[in-house]
């Protein structure tokens, strides 16, 4: 019945996803039998037995549909070049075929979000003047007369205006779902859970059957220590910004239409092809005119465009320590940027460790997209695989090495600035815990204040196209069966002093 009640689109995705599935688990059942027989674990079936031990811990009944959709191709956004022979052309084209202009998308069901908030709010002051009224009429006070009175409906000559008929009601439903995909929980239990999770509490319960690897684990597991307790201001963040300039587009979540490969025009690739929960670090940025970015970890390139993309900073600042991702983040520029000294002034490609920048407190505006265990490529591809018994070392004591360039970042901010962090991986050690153990060891050890922006009610608007899940310091982008992207995990620190 539930699938029956679904529209088309809808349910053609999960059959193919369901015939996906049962081919996918057939496959894995093989791999596994010849595996066992040849004795040898490749990394990524190494990754999933990981993942499969430790993120249902994490993510409960999520975790089936996010590790489906980790299987298969993610799903990107197409970034149309500003600089593009017609971007206007490429743009129609786009909206032709069926895509969403993101700008408008979230303007549009921004709009429907705030009308909601003000029917709730003239709800609530019906409600309250037709308590004081009984109780005046009954002659008792406003205490005696019950709270949940029933009061007609608010009509739309009352909230001013009127929603478009064109809205899809699937995406304003998942607008006002909460968090958790259920209310079966005591009110307030998944939130408490969420504002006070024990990282530690997610250890594998077994141990990993690796032969080869032979690190001590408790490095990577420990690393999060929860009796480290500070002093954090959280800040809501009501909404996103999102520049008119570059133009994105987006298919909707139901939909497998996929964006063509781009061509050349001008000597210019026509639009970038991201994952779409990669756009989202940098539209939580909030890059204002006249600001001066530092880009860290910037290759293999496509959040750097972003930036630059929107005409935005002054001058940005983009570095890489690797030498071949760095030289696929200078082919991209060149790529996607014209050859004129005034643009070209306006940024700086470097190829260093972040650790090396030697500029504290020069930007405004910060991005340090970390190296991580890349969980969508971790268990596709075996060979830039963390999980290979020459990158064991390397892989466990990858949250110290994120945690010295995100405490090099923050140290790059001028006060008043703000910088995200960002990972792909759903691992919460290398996420909120990461977060947690720089912004403690820099309460003990500096002077400098910070606060954390609250993205939820940032988000909101989006989440026709994306599932997000809170946790105490970021915002965890999923993957899932009706929309495939990401893992990215994204959180806001700005500068106090």
């Amino acid at each position: 019945m539930f699938i029956n009640n679904l529209s088309w689109s809808v349910r053609n995705t999960i059959k193919r996803q369901g015939f996906a599935l049962i081919w996918s688990r057939n496959a894995v059942a093989l791999g596994e039998k010849w595996h066992k027989l040849n004795k040898a674990v490749l990394p990524k079936d190494y990754a999933l037995q990981h993942f499969d031990s430790f993120y249902p811990k994490v993510y409960e009944d999520k975790w089936l549909s996010i590790r489906i959709a980790l299987h298969w191709p993610n799903k990107c956004v197409a970034v149309v070049n500003p600089f593009a022979k017609d971007p206007d052309e490429i743009s129609a084209t786009f909206a032709i075929k069926g895509a969403s202009n993101l700008s408008h998308f979230y303007s549009k069901y921004r709009r429907h979000y705030e009308r909601q908030k003000l029917r709730k709010k003239l709800l609530e002051e019906k409600r309250e003047a037709k308590r004081i009224q009984t109780a005046m009429e009954k002659g008792v006070t406003v205490d005696e007369i019950e709270s949940d009175i029933e009061v007609s409906d608010i009509s739309d000559g009352e909230l001013g205006g009127v929603l478009s008929a064109a809205s899809d009601p699937e995406n304003i439903l998942e607008m006002f779902q909460t968090d958790v995909d259920s209310l079966r929980d005591k009110e307030g239990f998944m939130e408490n859970l969420s504002s006070n999770i024990d990282l530690n509490d997610f250890v594998p319960s077994s141990e990993m059957k690796y032969e080869e690897e032979i690190v001590d684990k408790d490095t990577y597991y420990r690393f999060y220590d929860p009796s480290l307790e500070f002093d954090v201001e959280n800040v809501v963040e009501p909404s996103l910004e999102i520049p008119e300039t570059p133009k994105i587009f987006s298919f909707p979540r139901e939909s497998l239409e996929s964006f063509d490969p781009p061509s050349l025009s001008n000597g210019m690739v026509d639009y970038l092809l991201i994952d779409s929960a990669a756009i989202l670090p940098v539209l939580a940025l909030g890059l204002k005119p006249r600001d001066r970015v530092a880009d860290l970890c910037a290759a293999p390139g496509g959040k750097t465009l972003l930036m630059l993309s929107t005409f935005r900073p002054s001058f940005l600042f983009a570095c890489d320590s690797d030498k071949t991702r760095f030289s696929i983040l200078r082919q991209k520029v060149s790529d996607f940027l014209p050859r004129t000294p005034s643009l070209a002034s306006s940024y700086h490609l470097e190829q260093c460790s972040a650790e090396d920048v030697d500029l504290n407190s020069a930007f405004d505006k910060v991005l340090v997209d970390v190296p991580s265990t890349n969980d969508r490529l971790a268990i596709q591809d075996n060979y830039d695989n963390y999980f290979k018994p020459t990158r064991s070392n390397e892989r466990i004591t990858l949250p110290s090495k994120q945690k010295s360039i995100l405490m090099k970042g923050l140290e790059l901010l001028k006060p008043g600035g703000s910088l995200i962090y960002t990972t792909n991986t759903l691992s919460p050690i290398q996420n909120d815990g990461v977060v947690h153990m720089s912004l403690y060891e820099l309460s003990q050890t500096t002077s400098s204040t910070f606060s954390i922006s609250e993205l939820k009610e940032a988000f909101r608007p989006l989440r026709g196209l994306y599932r997000f899940h809170t946790f105490r310091y970021g915002t965890q982008v999923l993957p899932n069966i009706i929309n495939n992207v990401g893992p990215v995990y994204i959180c806001k620190i700005n500068r106090i002093k």
